[in-house]
């Protein structure tokens, strides 16, 4: 029996012994709490083990007395491990301090008991041979102190997991009723052997085998379980799709989203299989332990964009446990994107690219195809805003649609790029070797065909920049086919034009005439030239102020290489200012010589009447330099009066009733009307020079002079010729009765102080 005792209770100690050194290598606050149960647990055992061995009276009160206290600090432990386990601890904290304050009298009590024998006495047993067999027990009333103590706190414990299983959610409730089951159990075990009055406790097994469930569920089975279902929880909830395998690449879970996501039946794992162990392989030949990318899939005919991302799983010994995926639908993304990024690069009204991604495209497509040769075109529809006031926005959208579409079909080649720039301006990359300009010229006449029916011309030019330099900008190229339109407006050929390097080295012109001009201006190398005007007599009565530039690094230029420019910059009327101004005070001085018979006469180009008030600036001058109206000329050329014509006629009439003489310049030279000589009231008609040149039809030219002349006598107007060179001419003239006779036979354009020298001094 000794033996046998000794074997069993042996093996319990030795099974506490076991989950204790186990539960120390869980580092959590409940598993140090476990393993003061199982330590309790253990003085449990071994007192009532030494009590059941104990051959004498005094030392079996004692085990017993030591075996009664640990059973109530182990209740009081497991009341305290309770409060932890379910989060009520800070909530009982004096409760606590009761219970151990209990427990520390209930120990003195024990000892005492040693002594006085006032709480329970044992006395020996023995079998019919006379040998020992075990203690009777035979309680006091002050014991059942100790019992209802004992109770009272396991029912304390009891309440607490009730409570907290109400109020817990479902996968939580399993690990609290493993608790409340054990403290029933242990309860009624209890109960049973002090109505019975067992000879054992047998509640000293049933100790420790809960003790070892408690262990293992609370510290493994139960977090492990629970873990698994709230991470299957989240899993189906979650908006990520779940894919996991194992380290053999066997899929071991999927959510539901994933399966809804790829069109997987619910078990077919071997699917999920089939779709990402070739993708698992690969990021172990990278020996990758992350990676996210975008995959196509194909579910049901419809092809989806989804984004993968893959994590290995390893433990604390690097060793491979598997990895999962975690994956999120893009495919709407991709389409809004992509749609956005369509909207940002293409023009809304037709549907090609716009400016900013037509520049880039062509200059990755340049640096792409190293040995193609390219044009760049860019399109101009001429007085484009004219359609859209005449004929609607419709109509100006129609045409613009119709002009990309032809384009279109210019550009065929895969190298080739069509863009709408803004407005009417369209911009064309092709390689050179495919672009046919009898197939573009039929695209234009296509598009300027819509306004057939409505009797408007519609005129449409290309300009084409043959790229020559690769590395320059395709802003720069742009610029260039730009040019090659706005610098020949009337060179074209069948709507199309060249650029070549003159047009650069007009533009070039162009923008040192504007850069420089306001220098020249402020520091006077501006100056006026006269040519010398005579009559019958070739007595000279005054003289054409003509403008030329001497600047201090290039010399004198004359006209023709500065004034188209400030023409078509619109800076022609600070210099037209700036010339009447030194005539009308070269005028004032010749004044105060007492020279009051001579004249100059000035220009006066279209774009003075847009820029000034013609009117005002004439007599502002005439009153500031008290001169003559009659001898500051108004030189006007017919071109000038062919648009506003009523607004230009009110202005002339204007000064010339204030007493300028108006002279219309380079009559026969350009748009000659008859109509417009009915209505216009000038003084003078200038005859240009074209009708001198030597010509084939020297008679014709004749017959056609003799007639204006004759014209303009009966209009009551002066006539004066330029361009006279030789005797013949002038002679020829005067028998046909002109007044006055300006050119290189009587005086070349010259200084005002030679003029002065020569003419007036």
């Amino acid at each position: 029996m000794v033996y046998a005792s000794i074997i069993y209770f042996s093996v319990l100690v030795a099974i506490l012994i076991g989950c204790i050194i186990v539960g120390k290598g869980t580092k959590t606050e409940l598993a140090s709490e476990i393993t003061g149960l199982l330590v309790m647990a253990v003085v449990v055992v071994i007192a009532y083990w030494a009590f059941l061995l104990s051959g004498r009276e005094r030392l079996g009160l004692l085990c017993l007395g030591i075996y009664d206290v640990g059973l109530y600090f182990l209740a009081a432990m497991m009341y305290r491990y309770t409060c932890m386990f379910t989060g009520y601890a800070p909530q009982v904290k004096y409760l606590n301090f009761f219970v151990w304050l209990a427990g520390i009298i209930d120990m003195v009590a024990m000892l005492l008991n040693v002594l006085g024998e006032y709480l329970f006495v044992i006395s020996p047993v023995y079998r019919e041979d006379g040998s020992f067999l075990t203690w009777k027990i035979q309680y006091s009333m002050p014991y059942y102190i100790h019992i209802i103590c004992c109770y009272t706190i396991v029912i304390f414990s009891i309440m607490t997991l009730a409570k907290k299983i109400a109020g817990s959610p479902h996968i939580y409730r399993k690990k609290y009723m493993i608790m409340l089951c054990a403290y029933i159990l242990i309860v009624f075990l209890r109960m049973f052997m002090y109505l019975f009055e067992w000879k054992y406790d047998w509640s000293i097994l049933i100790i420790v085998f809960l003790g070892i469930v408690v262990s293992y569920f609370n510290n493994y089975s139960v977090p492990k379980k629970l873990l698994q279902n709230v991470l299957y929880s989240v899993s189906e909830n979650t908006s990520s799709l779940i894919v996991c395998f194992d380290n053999y690449n066997k899929c071991t879970y999927v959510n539901e989203g994933a399966r809804k996501l790829l069109g997987v039946e619910k078990d077919d794992l071997k699917a999920f299989e089939d779709k990402f162990v070739p993708y698992i392989n690969i990021c172990a030949r990278k020996q990758v332990d992350y990676d996210i990318t975008d995959e196509i899939f194909t579910v049901d005919g419809e092809e989806k964009t989804i984004l993968i991302e893959y994590q290995s799983v390893i433990d604390d010994m690097n060793k491979y446990l598997g990895c999962f995926f975690k994956m999120e639908d893009r495919t709407e993304e991709i389409r809004r994107f992509e749609l956005e990024k369509y909207k940002a690069t293409h023009d809304s009204l037709t549907n090609i690219y716009n400016r900013e991604a037509f520049f880039e495209v062509v200059e990755k497509g340049i640096k792409e195809n190293p040995d193609t040769d390219y044009c760049l075109i860019n399109t101009n529809i001429k007085e484009f805003k004219l359609v859209n006031d005449l004929f609607g926005s419709k109509t100006g959208d129609m045409i613009l649609v119709k002009m990309a579409e032809e384009l279109n079909t210019l550009c065929e080649g895969d190298k080739s790029v069509v863009a709408r720039i803004y407005g009417d301006r369209f911009a064309v990359l092709i390689p050179a070797d495919e672009f046919d300009e009898d197939k573009a010229v039929t695209g234009i006449r296509n598009v300027e065909q819509i306004m057939k029916a409505c009797n408007y011309k519609l005129r449409i030019v290309l300009g084409v920049y043959v790229i020559a330099d690769r590395e320059e900008s395709v802003q720069s190229m742009y610029d260039k086919a730009c040019m090659a339109i706005e610098r020949n407006k009337d060179e074209y050929i069948n709507g199309i034009v060249y650029y070549d390097d003159s047009i650069m080295e007009k533009a070039l012109h162009e923008k040192f005439v504007v850069s420089e001009f306001e220098n020249a201006i402020e520091n006077n190398e501006v100056e006026i030239y006269i040519q010398a005007q005579v009559n019958n007599e070739r007595e000279v009565i005054g003289g054409e102020a003509l403008v030329r530039w001497a600047h201090p690094e290039y010399g004198v230029l004359l006209p023709g290489q500065f004034i188209e420019e400030l023409e078509r910059t619109g800076l022609i009327y600070k210099l037209d200012m700036y010339v009447w101004e030194l005539a009308a005070k070269k005028l004032y001085e010749w004044n105060r010589r007492g020279i009051t018979d001579k004249y100059i006469s000035v220009n006066i180009s279209a774009k003075d009447f847009y820029y000034m008030d013609i009117y005002r600036a004439f007599t502002g001058l005439v009153r500031k330099y008290n001169i003559n109206p009659h001898n500051l000329k108004l030189e006007i050329t017919e071109t000038v009066l062919m648009h506003d014509l009523e607004v230009h006629l009110d202005v002339l009439g204007r000064l010339r009733k204030f007493g300028f003489n108006i002279e219309i310049d380079d009559f026969g030279s350009g748009y000659s009307s008859l109509g417009m000589l009915k209505e216009i009231k000038a003084d003078i008609l200038k005859i240009d020079m074209i009708f001198l040149r030597e010509t084939e039809n020297k008679l014709r030219s004749r017959t056609i002079l003799e007639a204006i002349i004759s014209m303009t006598k009966q209009l009551g107007m002066r006539v004066v010729t330029e361009g006279v060179e030789t005797e013949e001419q002038y002679e020829g003239l005067k028998k046909m009765g002109c007044d006055y006779y300006q050119g290189y036979l009587f005086s070349k354009p010259i200084s005002v102080a030679e003029f002065e020298e020569k003419y007036l001094y």
